[in-house]
C-alpha cells in the first residue's frame, strides 16, 4: 500500500488537505493518515467524517499517535516518542510513503521533516492558503517591505507546492527544482461537486424576494476602516427585504509577545440607524457553518479580501471586494472590474441592480473567468486533483 501522512494544524489545512486525501484514496493501492496537530481540530469535523467513511483514511490526534508510536516501539503507556520513532510508526506497513505538511515552519514540523529525511522518506509542503492580495504589505504590522513578504523560502521540504500563479511570484533561486505550481484543490470544480453532495444547504427563513448578502470579513491582524464598515452595513440595510449575514473570521489575531488575542468589535444591529423594518443583520459565529454553505445560501458575496470568495466566483455568484475599506489591492478586484468596489457610491448602484435582479448572470465576462482560472485555480491543468496526485505519487517513489 502506498501511503500519504498529512499533518494538519488549522481548520484551513483541512480545507486544502481534504480534496487531496479524497482523490489519493480513490485509488485501490493507496491509503492515508491524517494527524491532527491541534486541539482546535475535532474528529467530528464533517470533512474528516466523510474521509473516514472511505475505509482508507485513518484519523488520529497527535497525542494518540505519539502514544501508539511509543507502544509500537515496545514502551506501552508512555506519552512521548522521538520524531524518528513517530515517522517509523506511521509508515511501518507501507510499500512507499510521503509526509504532507502545510507551509509551516513550526518546531514540530521541522523536527518531523528532519527525521523523515534522515530515514529517506520524502516530505512535501502543500498550500495552507493562497494570496488574495496583489500587494505585499497587507497587515497592521507591515510598515516595511520585507524580504519575507516578497519572497518565499521553500523551507525544509523536499518538494514545495504553490497553489496559484499569484503565489508563484515569491519563487526565488533557492527553490531550484524543489517546487511545482499545481493549482488550488479547495476550489476546483471536482471538489466543489463533492462538497455539494456532503453539505446540507443552509436555510434561513426569509420573506419571498429577500436579497441575501454574505459578507466575509478579516480579523484584527488586517487594517480595516471599521467605522466605515458600520456605515456600509447601514447603507445596505436601508433597502427593503435585505438580509446581510456577516461571517466572523475563524481565527482571532494574537498580539505579539503573547499578550492575548485581539478580536474585531462589530456593531450591534440595534446601533445601526435607518435599517428598514423588513431587513436584518445576522452575525455568524466562526465555524458555525462551512463557507460553502454560506456561499450557497447567498445571492451575492461581499469581501474584505479573503480567498474564500474564489469559490463564489467558481459558482458564478457575484463577488464584491470592498476595497475602499482597507489599504490592499485584491486579486478578484484586479481581474473582475465589476467586483472592485472603490466607493460607497459603487456599492449603492450595485444594490439597486441586485434588488431588480439578484442573479446577475453576466457579472463575469468569459475572458475574465478564463484569466482567473488560469492564474488562481487550474494553472493550465483542468484536472487539478489528478495533477497533484500524479506529481506526489511520482515524487515518493
Amino acid at each position: 500500500m502506498r501511503r500519504l501522512v498529512f499533518f494538519a494544524r488549522h481548520n484551513n489545512d483541512l480545507d486544502h488537505f481534504a480534496p487531496l486525501v479524497w482523490k489519493w484514496t480513490s485509488q485501490p493501492d493507496k491509503d492515508a493518515w491524517i494527524v491532527l496537530m491541534s486541539d482546535q481540530l475535532k474528529l467530528e469535523d464533517f470533512r474528516l467524517s466523510m474521509l473516514a467513511r472511505t475505509g482508507r483514511v485513518k484519523i488520529v490526534t497527535q497525542a494518540m499517535t505519539v502514544s501508539a508510536a511509543a507502544e509500537f516501539h515496545g514502551r506501552a503507556n508512555e506519552t512521548t516518542c522521538s520524531p524518528q520513532e513517530l515517522v517509523a510508526f506511521l509508515i511501518n506497513d507501507a510499500e512507499a510513503a510521503g509526509l504532507i505538511f502545510d507551509h509551516s515552519r513550526s518546531q514540530d514540523t521541522l523536527d518531523i521533516v528532519s527525521a523523515a529525511q534522515l530515514m529517506g522518506v520524502k516530505t512535501v509542503g502543500v498550500p495552507h492558503g493562497d494570496d488574495p492580495f496583489l500587494n505585499y504589505m497587507i497587515t497592521i504590522n507591515d510598515i516595511r517591505l520585507s524580504e519575507a513578504r516578497v519572497s518565499a523560502d521553500p523551507g525544509p521540504f523536499d518538494l514545495y507546492i504553490s497553489p496559484t500563479r499569484i503565489h508563484e511570484r515569491r519563487k526565488t533561486e533557492k527553490w531550484q527544482n524543489r517546487y511545482a505550481v499545481l493549482g488550488l484543490p479547495r476550489f476546483c470544480m471536482e471538489w466543489l461537486q463533492v462538497l455539494d453532495s456532503e453539505l446540507k444547504p443552509l436555510h434561513i427563513p426569509e420573506r419571498e424576494g429577500t436579497l441575501k448578502l454574505m459578507f466575509f470579513i478579516r480579523n484584527a491582524k488586517y487594517a480595516v476602516f471599521w467605522e466605515e464598515f458600520s456605515r456600509l452595513l447601514a447603507m445596505l440595510l436601508q433597502f427593503p427585504d435585505v438580509t446581510v449575514l456577516v461571517a466572523k473570521h475563524p481565527r482571532t489575531f494574537q498580539r505579539r509577545g503573547g499578550a492575548g488575542p485581539i478580536d474585531v468589535s462589530l456593531p450591534n444591529p440595534s446601533e445601526i440607524s435607518q435599517i428598514h423594518n423588513s431587513s436584518r443583520l445576522i452575525y455568524q459565529e466562526a465555524d458555525e457553518f462551512h463557507a460553502s454553505q454560506l456561499i450557497g445560501w447567498a445571492d451575492a458575496v461581499l469581501s474584505l479580501g479573503t480567498s474564500v470568495v474564489y469559490e463564489a466566483v467558481q459558482r458564478g455568484k457575484p463577488v464584491f471586494e470592498i476595497e475602499y475599506l482597507h489599504p490592499n489591492k485584491t486579486v478578484i478586484g484586479a481581474i473582475f472590474p465589476n467586483a472592485k468596489i472603490e466607493t460607497r457610491d459603487d456599492m449603492f448602484k450595485w444594490m439597486r441592480r441586485l434588488k431588480k435582479n439578484s442573479s446577475q448572470e453576466n457579472f463575469y465576462a468569459p475572458n475574465e473567468l478564463k484569466k482567473f482560472r488560469e492564474l488562481c485555480i487550474e494553472v493550465g491543468e483542468q484536472d487539478v486533483l489528478a495533477n497533484y496526485i500524479s506529481r506526489i505519487d511520482e515524487f515518493i517513489e
